[in-house]
């Protein structure tokens, strides 16, 4: 009975796996996450990510969703720092079975942060800006289908509506202008949001990368196309010929000087 005193609640038949599965997420964003072990810590956290990105979608930047992004970004910043390498780190969220876009964003942390650990340019704040961006970049998507779309020509070829392609064009866009009513978020994240697939204006998904992309920009766009490797690669992911691809695709000296860092990473 809650304070109403209501004693039973109606729920439709097809909307019933829908209904458990935000009251498990409610549950898990209300864990005390180091009364957890790893393992349960990670399935709190995607929960708890799920279900802020249903409450983001439904009410955009308010108090509670503040909140609640406050504590999964904590959490996962804390988790990626934690690990000692990227095998571990995938190993972990392999055992307990995330989902793409939770992976995604997980395992661009540690990359992004890794990347920025090598720039002469880079500060705390820095790396905290880059941190909120891999967590924040695609929240906006309501399909995890969706996060996997990074060019015109995939999008062109998948199954989604026109509605759905439309979402996914303009998610970049709207991931900044929701990080730009975000209160206290680090200064300059709209802008790498809203270039994080290479345009300006945040719509669509660029081939060609103009000198008016961002060097912070460059480190994320870098990150995020080494982790898409590394997840679908899985135990046949080769560093050597992710980073020659890399080299081929991303041609010009501003891209280059970044690359030669990600050969170092801590597999």
């Amino acid at each position: 009975m809650d304070e109403a005193g209501t004693r039973s609640l109606f729920v439709k038949k097809n909307d019933r796996l829908k209904f458990v599965t935000n009251i498990n997420q409610e549950i898990a964003s209300k864990l005390v996450l180091d009364d957890l072990n790893e393992d349960e810590q990670v399935t709190a956290v995607e929960m708890s990510q799920q279900l802020l990105q249903a409450k983001i979608k439904r009410m955009g930047i308010t108090d509670e969703t503040v909140q609640l992004a406050q504590r999964n970004l904590i959490a996962m910043a804390k988790s990626a720092k934690k690990v000692p390498n990227l095998k571990h780190l995938i190993a972990r969220l392999a055992k307990n079975k995330t989902g793409y876009q939770f992976k995604h964003s997980q395992v661009l942390m540690f990359v992004a942060t890794h990347l920025m650990n090598q720039m002469d340019w880079v500060n705390d704040e820095q790396r905290k800006k880059l941190q909120f961006i891999a967590f924040f970049h695609d929240i906006t998507l309501s399909d995890t289908e969706m996060s996997k779309i990074h060019s015109n020509d995939e999008l062109k070829k998948s199954d989604f509506t026109d509605e759905q392609k439309e979402e996914i064009k303009k998610h970049a866009q709207e991931g900044a202008s929701l990080a730009s009513q975000y209160p206290n978020a680090p200064v300059g994240v709209e802008q790498i949001i809203k270039q994080h697939h290479g345009m300006a204006n945040g719509i669509g998904f660029s081939d060609h990368y103009s000198q008016n992309i961002s060097p912070m920009a460059i480190v994320f766009i870098l990150s995020e196309d080494f982790v898409d490797g590394l997840i679908y690669g899985g135990t046949n992911f080769s560093v050597i010929e992710k980073i020659t691809q890399m080299r081929e695709r991303y041609s010009t000296q501003r891209f280059k000087k970044i690359i030669d860092a990600l050969e170092k990473i801590a597999l």
